[in-house]
């Protein structure tokens, strides 16, 4: 390559003789070209260009970023190549309206407005008319293409236009968020936020994304959507009005999920809050939020919540609680706990601190701790005489352990498990009060035997003469 180092067009060629004896070599050679360009890039637009490409085309272009400055103009090549081919092939609309939004993009990398245009206004022909068959499966993909051409439409002076098409984009987006928002209420939000962009005032804005918000059912969707809004005016300075709709967005968030809620419901109602506090930290101080959207979350409380969350037993709880009992007795860790528990409803580990906590509030820490540990090994001797390999065995654990074995504790455990094994040993342990240990597994592993006794017990009793 030093022979090329002064020269670019040598370079470009000396590359391209190196992919045409080797063109399995052009993710190396794209690598080198990512950063800037130079004699690798305008190598692989050289072999890219060809009628009889040796490059994978398809391959290519999934491996080329939308982000590398160097490899742009290389881009647009592969997949103008590869929408010219789906157009000689007869490829479905569905495949040339894909090609055609990633030709949009990479034209506008390029700097080529009229390229993107024209491509993005091609791929919401074909994704219009497909949604009106399908509209499940292309309305997303119409929303999509809408934003994109309102965003070129901008970008080339057509302010009514792009309004026009963001309005119908935020229109579909709607329709999306009310069926499913956990799915659509970022491209909700994306959309409003583009359409604010093309109106001339704040009013007007308002207007907009308050009609869509109130037209959304769940108040954690509103949430969402709202806090949306309030980022929306802090970003343009309106910071007075920003903080009361995020007010409004936190008592949205903040209403309770109910019994039983639906994974749904639990995902978006754990993103609003995420989003509201995300915002409120931005904002500074304010006393009319929630806890989890205000309280302060020190990382020490997330790494013993975290370090609690990792251990599987409960001796190995108490030792991460104790390592860090300071933290733990503190008041600001219950906030903590009652933040988190909000922030992520799916995880059940803040709540089982809570209840830790209040238990520890009525009985002490010491008693709650020992309390705990006795059981854990009360367990753990449970789990082992369940676990011997043969009955054999388990009739020696049972005779060397009957005390703890029979406890009331250890009725319950295994009262209120719902495996048949456990409610199996339930029952050996109720027979062996009545009969002795042989004669009970012998019933357990004869079944002749269990058969005999199950007679014995259903005969009556004779009347004496």
């Amino acid at each position: 390559m030093r022979a090329g180092q002064n020269d670019p067009d040598l370079a470009a060629r000396l590359v391209t003789v190196l992919l045409d004896a080797d063109v399995g070599r052009w993710r190396a050679v794209g690598e080198i070209a990512a950063p800037q360009g130079g004699a690798a890039a305008a190598a692989l637009e050289l072999l890219a260009s060809r009628a009889e490409t040796p490059l994978p085309l398809d391959e290519l272009s999934a491996a080329l970023p939308f982000s590398s400055v160097g490899l742009f103009r290389l881009a647009m090549i592969v997949d103008e190549r590869r929408l010219d081919r789906a157009r000689v092939a007869g490829a479905e609309p569905a495949t040339r309206a894909e090609l055609l939004v990633r030709v949009s993009a990479r034209a506008a990398d390029t700097g080529d407005r009229d390229t993107a245009l024209g491509s993005i206004t091609e791929a919401v022909d074909h994704y219009r008319r497909l949604a009106q068959v399908n509209p499940a499966a292309y309305l997303p993909d119409l929303a999509t293409s809408l934003n994109n051409l309102s965003n070129q439409q901008s970008d080339t002076g057509d302010r009514n236009g792009a309004l026009g098409s963001i309005t119908e984009a935020v229109d579909h987006c709607r329709r999306l968020a009310q069926v499913n928002p956990a799915a659509y209420l970022p491209d909700l939000a994306t959309s409003l936020n583009n359409l604010s962009d093309c109106l001339a005032d704040t009013d007007s804005s308002a207007r907009g994304w308050n009609a869509v918000i109130d037209s959304l059912e769940h108040p954690a969707a509103r949430a969402e959507l709202r806090t949306g809004w309030a980022r929306r005016l802090h970003t343009v300075g309106e910071s007075a009005q920003a903080r009361d709709q995020l007010g409004i967005a936190a008592a949205e968030a903040d209403r309770p999920l109910g019994a039983s809620p639906d994974r749904a419901a639990v995902v978006f109602t754990m993103r609003a809050r995420q989003a509201v506090r995300s915002l409120a930290q931005e904002l500074g101080p304010a006393g009319d939020l929630p806890v989890w959207a205000a309280a302060d979350i020190p990382e020490a409380h997330v790494d013993l919540v975290n370090a609690y969350a990792r251990v599987a037993n409960w001796a190995a709880e108490q030792a991460a609680l104790d390592a860090q009992r300071e933290i733990f007795v503190s008041p600001g860790f219950r906030t903590t706990l009652q933040a988190l528990a909000a922030l992520y409803p799916a995880n059940p580990v803040p709540g089982q601190l809570l209840a830790l906590l209040d238990e520890i509030d009525e009985a002490g820490i010491d008693a709650v701790f020992a309390r705990r540990l006795a059981d854990h090994h009360r367990r753990a001797l449970l789990d082992a005489w369940i676990g011997t390999p043969t009955w054999t065995e388990s009739r020696d654990f049972l005779r060397q352990h009957q005390s703890a074995l029979t406890e009331e504790e250890s009725i319950e455990i295994l009262a209120s498990a719902e495996d048949d094994t456990s409610r199996q040993h339930l029952a050996i342990l109720d027979l062996t009060s009545v009969l002795p240990d042989e004669r009970v597994y012998q019933l357990v592993t004869d079944a002749a035997a269990a058969e005999d006794a199950a007679l014995d017990a259903s005969r009556p009793v004779s009347s004496p003469c």
